[in-house]
């Protein structure tokens, strides 16, 4: 769990990996938020290769924490060796 502060800005991390420990890019990276009700806030984000991505297999989001209480969930995923994978799902708990 992370905690955040309302209407900062928090940068949120990914990192991707084959089976073989080997960095990669996934195609494509997306991002969901949900809310303490595990329902999604707004459209998935697919994140670009130009802006987002730091190197390979490392991205970012830059996220505007809104004026919410309790917790925002974060969940980058991409497809990587024909596989959906899963490998950053953080809790973002947020502070007025």
């Amino acid at each position: 769990m992370t905690e955040v502060t309302a209407n900062d800005t928090q940068r949120l991390l990914a990192e991707f990996k084959t089976w073989a420990g080997v960095y990669a890019d996934p195609d494509p990276v997306t991002l969901k938020l949900y809310d303490d009700g595990k329902k999604q806030i707004g459209s998935t984000i697919t994140l670009t290769l130009a802006s987002h991505r730091d190197s390979v297999g490392n991205w970012h989001y830059d996220y505007l924490v809104p004026m919410v209480t309790g917790s925002i969930w974060v969940e980058f995923s991409g497809v990587l060796e024909g596989e959906v994978i899963t490998p950053a799902r953080e809790e973002l708990k947020v502070q007025f």
